[in-house]
């Protein structure tokens, strides 16, 4: 009998506690008045745009490689594609060849910058993969590129 009373008792105790636990306390958030986001830039351009006709690379084109020759530099088994593109004036074999002089530009930078070769692809695309397919003039500058990728 006295087992049973004990029982009886710490099962009570027990309920107890556990009700007593099952209370939350609820901590308002603060209010974030006035706080508006902004856009993020991208952390590393992949993309570096020529003027018509040109393989000279544009004035910032240290600052579009430069994170990816340090990337390279501190992982010298990733490789990386440097891939010339141009808009579709000009002929078909024209445009293959100025997208090799732009990759070529950018591979020059990035030995230069201290890469291996042996961690740089190099090919041309032409007028293929197109970032803008309206074919109006306004829209041709975006293709005139070179392509970074890993």
């Amino acid at each position: 009998m006295k087992y049973h009373s004990l029982l009886t008792a710490c099962s009570a105790l027990l309920a107890l506690a556990l009700v007593g636990c099952s209370q939350t306390t609820s901590i308002p958030m603060p209010e974030h008045k006035g706080i508006q986001a902004q856009p993020v830039a991208p952390l590393v351009e992949h993309l570096v745009f020529f003027d018509w006709d040109k393989d000279t690379a544009p004035q910032n084109v240290a600052d579009i490689i430069t994170p990816h020759v340090r990337y390279l530099i501190q992982h010298p088994t990733r490789k990386v594609l440097i891939e010339g593109a141009a808009d579709e004036t000009g002929d078909y074999q024209y445009n293959i060849k100025l997208g090799m002089r732009r990759a070529r530009e950018i591979e020059r930078h990035f030995l230069s910058m201290g890469v291996s070769q042996n961690q740089l692809i190099v090919r041309s695309i032409g007028i293929e993969r197109r970032l803008n397919l309206e074919g109006k003039a306004h829209s041709l500058p975006r293709n005139r590129r070179v392509t970074l990728a890993y």
